[in-house]
């Protein structure tokens, strides 16, 4: 299912202004945030500054200049849970992931598997938005979801466009153990309930 229009822009907002500009995570060490998000995921840095007792950057994605992730770096962080899954993270408010998008799902986890990244769940679909995603976390815990359009859509700057012959398959996906489906990650309290999401 293509995403639909966004909505009209509302110009006389006295936010109009506003824009995504970056993220910023907290780590308990500058250096090996930095070594990650350089040597691991072969980002790139902007700029860096001291804040107080702490070391700031900001890193950008290999091949994007308009997105920039801030690493807030040195001691005296206190360490946060760590979740075995996508549906555990739910249980707690506040942040919980980046979006990364990239252009193959497959391919990339397969890149961060063989340089040691610890891949969260495997790639699933989710019709209702037509993508094709999975997550993975930093050595802190810290998780980001890649999408990308399943193998049989077409991309867009402003989302993804299925052709007319497409059609996507529905089909229950349950988690294994407790026959919760998948898509309780998405929608809480989901139990048992038919969604538009599949696992493969």
């Amino acid at each position: 299912m293509p995403l639909p229009p966004p909505p009209a822009k509302n110009t006389s907002s006295p936010f109009a202004s506003m824009r995504g500009h970056h993220t910023g995570i907290r780590y308990p060490d500058f250096e090996a945030a930095r070594s990650f998000w350089l040597d691991t995921m072969g980002w790139r840095v902007l700029q860096v500054w001291p804040y107080g007792d702490l070391t700031l950057a900001y890193v950008l994605p290999p091949a994007q200049d308009d997105f920039r992730l801030e690493i807030l770096g040195g001691p005296g962080a206190a360490a946060q849970p760590e979740f075995a899954d996508v549906d555990a993270s739910l249980t707690v408010n506040g942040y919980n992931h980046v979006c990364l998008s990239v252009d193959d799902v497959d391919a990339a986890l397969g890149e961060l598997r063989a340089r040691g990244v610890d891949i969260v769940n495997p790639p699933f679909e989710i019709d209702d938005i037509s993508a094709r995603l999975a997550f993975f976390r930093d050595p802190w815990g810290n998780m980001s979801n890649s999408p990308s359009a399943p193998a049989t859509v077409t991309r867009t700057e402003s989302g993804a466009v299925a052709p007319a012959a497409h059609r996507t398959r529905r089909r229950l996906a349950r988690r294994a153990g407790d026959g919760c489906c998948a898509a309780r990650a998405f929608r809480p309290g989901c139990s048992r309930r038919r969604r538009r999401v599949r696992r493969r």
